[in-house]
């Protein structure tokens, strides 16, 4: 896999199709017959075998506002982490909590041929490990299920199990939230080392961005394990880093550039960070990867108390999606500063 098939691409017209475009089409799921027994659905299931006891940390990547690029980012994150030699000794999962219209598998080239749903109020260890799906870019995948109506029935209880089952197996695992401050959401948040806010360049995103920032400082959840994520730098009539900063009220962890490669990655169901990773918005993802990783540059996150979330009373509410930003130029603008 190399550049060759990131060409940005005329996005007006979409008539050629995908098999002919030069691009791989192949699912990254691995072939059935190269699936763990223990992750095939049985009768009496068994734990993923891939997945041994190796303790690790949990970071949340949550947008108030959808259309930033998170379940990109959440998935990009895990892949690079996966490729490298930490997460191959640790092993790296994602969750993806964003109930009830969660896409993380289908991002990652997965058809879930189980999910979260099918854990039908068991918890244990067996039944955890029968709903994990490997992928062939080393990510262990619990997947929200495709029926919105099965997603109904996933209780709280379920997924704080899931998380707890993947944090004592994985060196990381990142979840993937919705923007609702559910309860779910809310106990995977509690219970994360960290989380990753990604907030865009377009100017309607800040004040949701600064919302969420001010519900998380009320839940105690300080700077100190907030980060920030800038993504879509660089595309036209966006913010720049100066102004996203004055902006949001606190400087940028990691900044991420504006590229149609990101889309059509995304389009055709490939991750960036596993075909071509010196590309300028996977050297962003890895430094977000520094960050959030223990033993990596920089001093570790620190773990927040648990259970500040119930002081929290009051309804949340989602705001309207963005726009789609207008297309834009590849830019190679990647750098790091600390949260102000």
């Amino acid at each position: 896999m190399g550049p060759s098939h990131y060409i940005d691409a005329d996005w007006s017209s979409t008539a050629v199709p995908i098999a002919q475009s030069g691009y791989p089409t192949t699912p990254m799921v691995a072939p059935a017959a190269a699936v763990s027994p223990g992750l095939a659905p049985a009768p009496r299931p068994r734990t993923t075998p891939g997945l041994t006891p190796t303790p690790g940390r949990t970071v949340v990547v949550y947008s108030p506002r959808g259309g930033v690029g998170a379940t990109t980012l959440a998935c990009n994150l895990a892949a690079h982490v996966a490729r490298t030699q930490a997460g191959r000794h640790g092993g790296v999962a994602l969750i993806d909590l964003d109930l009830p219209f969660g896409t993380a598998a289908w991002s990652l080239g997965v058809l879930p041929p189980r999910s979260l749903a099918d854990l039908d109020g068991h918890t244990s260890d067996e039944h955890l490990g029968s709903v994990v799906i490997p992928t062939d870019v080393g990510v262990h995948v619990l997947a929200a299920p495709t029926d919105p109506l099965a997603a109904e029935g996933i209780s709280t209880e379920e997924c704080v199990a899931a998380l707890a089952f993947t944090a004592r197996r994985c060196q990381l695992t990142v979840v993937d939230t919705g923007p609702y401050l559910t309860e779910t959401t809310l106990a995977a948040i509690d219970g994360a080392s960290a989380v990753i806010i990604p907030i865009s360049g377009d100017v309607t995103a800040v004040p949701a961005a600064r919302a969420a920032l001010h519900t998380l400082t009320r839940l105690g959840f300080g700077h100190a394990r907030v980060l920030l994520v800038a993504t879509r730098m660089g595309a036209p009539h966006a913010l720049t880093p100066t102004e996203w900063a004055e902006a949001v009220g606190a400087a940028p962890s990691v900044l991420l550039p504006e590229s149609s490669d990101v889309a059509l990655a995304a389009r055709r169901g490939r991750i960036l960070s596993h075909d071509w990773p010196d590309h300028p918005y996977v050297r962003g993802v890895g430094a977000l990867a520094d960050l959030v990783l223990p033993n990596a540059t920089g001093a570790a996150v620190a773990p927040p108390p648990r259970h500040r979330w119930r002081r929290l009373a009051g309804p949340f509410t989602r705001s309207h999606p963005p726009a789609p930003p207008p297309d834009g130029q590849q830019q190679a603008l990647i750098g790091r500063s600390a949260i102000g």
